[in-house]
């Protein structure tokens, strides 16, 4: 199922949560239900990530958020909650390399209460 969304806000719905991108995509549902979003272009090098859910999320359950360039190995990240943790901070520890093409995945995420998310990846290219 594909669907525009016209708007200057795409809410990129994770199941507990919600994913905020200051830009228009179309989003998908594959068959598997994982939820993925059209590339975001021109990404400063040293942007943070900020994924917002419903429901505070199990800290330990974010060992399984990544990023991965198109070429190479998974990003060393630096990710941290909000006090509520409702909203998750994904960093990367070095910037980005200019001009190139990653993917963010979000897997196995766990609300504090046990709710799993539907798994989601987005992808991205930096500025040139």
């Amino acid at each position: 199922m594909k669907k525009l969304i016209a708007s200057l806000m795409v809410v990129f719905t994770l199941g507990i949560g919600s994913f905020q991108v200051n830009t228009v995509h179309a989003e998908t549902e594959t068959t598997q239900g994982v939820k993925i979003c059209n590339t975001i272009k021109n990404v400063p090098t040293n942007k943070i990530w900020k994924v917002t859910f419903n429901k505070p999320v199990d800290v330990k359950s974010l060992n399984y958020i990544s990023v991965v360039p198109q070429y190479g190995t998974a990003v060393k990240l630096h990710v941290y909650t909000s006090k509520n943790k409702k909203i998750v901070y994904v960093a990367a520890t070095k910037k980005y390399i200019k001009n190139h093409n990653y993917t963010v995945l979000l897997y196995n995420i766990k609300s504090t209460s046990g709710q799993t998310i539907k798994p989601s990846y987005f992808t991205f290219k930096t500025i040139k």
